[in-house]
């Protein structure tokens, strides 16, 4: 290999700390392999050639359970595109969450995909959502 330093094959990788979201050991096989799958077919919906792709979430986070992913989105059209990718009957949508004196405009999806409970998540600053617009 040429484009590797001397000295560094198979030298393993440092992370940063705020970089590694949790780690695998003590997980079994199946489940590891079972959120990779889960990971690759997110990203495949989000970076799709053959149709239109879908946007990429924020955050990806899997729950304590085997079977359970967290997707956070950056705008609330953004989860109802994938609610209704994913053939979600319902978006739940609220204008006026509260959150630290700040208002914000909500919505939520609960779909089954690929054997996993997807929960699809978008929580926006909501116009005048200062905490002076609050307590007006």
């Amino acid at each position: 290999m040429t484009n590797v330093p001397t000295g560094t094959e198979g030298a393993a990788i440092e992370l940063p700390a705020e970089m590694v979201a949790a780690s695998s050991a003590g997980q079994p096989a199946l489940t590891r392999i079972g959120r990779a799958n889960m990971l690759r077919a997110i990203m495949r919906r989000s970076y799709d050639v053959d149709r239109p792709a879908l946007p990429v979430p924020a955050t990806i986070r899997f729950g304590n359970e085997r079977h359970a992913v967290h997707l956070e989105f950056d705008s609330i059209p953004e989860v109802e595109a994938w609610a209704a990718e994913l053939g979600a009957e319902n978006v739940s949508r609220d204008d006026d969450v509260t959150s630290g004196g700040r208002r914000h405009r909500y919505a939520f999806a609960l779909v089954q995909w690929r054997g996993f409970e997807v929960c699809l998540v978008a929580l926006v600053p909501a116009a005048g959502g200062s905490p002076e617009a609050v307590s007006a």
